[in-house]
């Protein structure tokens, strides 16, 4: 055989192959437990939408950055979540269970509280803390966070220690209020 009509064979062989390989082997497609209650799943540019179960039957649609995931990624009573990354609802509040629509953590001494007590917001809706109650408390971090938004714009890094001392026991109360939920001391 000519080397030209080897090289020809040899690259059709070679697409043929690429056009029969499934999927999953092309693009990593996200994979995890959330299948098991989630549907109308969808991926589009690092970011996995779909409508999940929530504990009382119904579905609701959400989206997380599942390339920032590590290990599973989980259906949380309706909404998207993973260790890594946070699920938001999509196209309203969803049944409640996240603070969306929040501002950012700005202060770096505040983002530990603040990932701690939603955390442990979303991780108490499983063991105990009722629907509204967890609403209730993720609009208060929000609030909070607002708050913080607010004294950014008006201090700069600089926050004074009143407004630090302020934001600092709006937290601490918040997390007590939590773990109240909880049914802890």
């Amino acid at each position: 055989m000519r080397p030209i009509a080897l090289l020809a064979l040899s690259s059709s062989v070679a697409l043929i192959g690429f056009a029969l390989a499934p999927a999953s082997a092309l693009a990593q497609e996200p994979r995890g437990s959330f299948e098991a209650s989630c549907r109308n799943i969808n991926v589009d540019g690092g970011m996995l939408t779909a409508e999940c179960r929530d504990m009382r039957g119904g579905y609701h649609a959400s989206t997380i950055p599942y390339r920032r995931c590590r290990g599973d990624i989980g259906n949380n009573d309706g909404i998207l979540s993973c260790d890594g990354a946070v699920g938001q609802p999509v196209g309203g509040p969803g049944p409640g269970y996240e603070d969306e629509g929040a501002a950012p953590p700005i202060y770096p001494d505040f983002s530990r509280i603040e990932d701690h007590i939603r955390d442990h917001i979303r991780g108490g809706v499983q063991s105990g803390i009722q629907p509204d109650d967890a609403h209730a408390l993720f609009g208060r971090l929000r609030e909070i966070r607002e708050h913080e938004q607010h004294a950014y714009d008006r201090y700069g890094a600089d926050l004074p220690p009143d407004v630090r001392m302020r934001i600092r026991e709006d937290l601490r109360d918040l997390d007590h209020r939590v773990d109240e939920a909880l049914g802890r001391p």
